[in-house]
């Protein structure tokens, strides 16, 4: 059975598992031995993460880093920063083991996507807040009622004091921001692998 270690300190050790339909994390004292505890399934520190519930996984080689993107959203994803040699054992076993899989090249679009995604809505909110702002300096009446009247008359506040010219400097400096991190990754792109799963993926040993 393949298993890492991932991180450790003076008093536990943490391991990486990778097994048939899961990966088991499992942490487990210093004194203790991880080949005993899994024959004798005594481990009690152990979270399971199944294949199927994975959209993911990411190897960036220029960080040495582990990351699994999960398939609900509502999970946070889960990143490892590893040690050369475990991280190049772990990428090696799970492209030349993992079948029913999808394996790419971690693409400088799927990089730029998080700060160009959040460069967009910045921009389309300080448009917004700008707009609502010039309402209000002319005296329009801008409507807070109907569906989501409490977040509506938020941002009718938030307008109001900033004015149409702090909603274009504010969101201005907010999306130049995301725009810099755009630059920032296309002129120094991270290098790795995209592990994509698909309806049926299990790893073989």
């Amino acid at each position: 059975m393949k298993k890492w270690i991932i991180f450790q300190t003076e008093e536990v050790k943490n391991y990486l598992i990778p097994k048939e339909n899961s990966i088991l994390l499992a942490e487990i004292s210093q004194d203790e031995d991880i080949d005993q505890l899994l024959e004798e399934k005594k481990l009690t520190k152990v979270r399971t993460i199944r294949y199927e519930d994975v959209k993911e996984f990411i190897f960036i080689d220029s960080d040495s880093s582990f990351k699994i993107v999960f398939k609900d959203d509502d999970v946070d994803e889960f990143e490892l920063q590893l040690e050369e040699n475990i991280f190049n054992k772990m990428k090696e076993h799970f492209i030349s083991s993992m079948k029913g899989v999808a394996i790419k090249d971690y693409s400088l679009l799927k990089q730029i996507q998080p700060p160009g995604i959040a460069a967009l809505v910045a921009a389309g909110i300080t448009a917004l807040l700008f707009s609502t702002a010039k309402s209000l300096e002319r005296g329009e009446h801008v409507s807070t009622s109907g569906r989501r009247g409490l977040i509506k008359k938020l941002f009718v506040g938030i307008a109001d004091f900033l004015g149409s010219t702090g909603s274009l400097l504010i969101g201005g400096l907010v999306v130049v921001f995301f725009v810099y991190l755009v630059i920032q990754i296309v002129r120094n792109p991270k290098q790795g692998k995209l592990i994509k799963i698909k309806d049926f993926v299990e790893m073989k040993f």
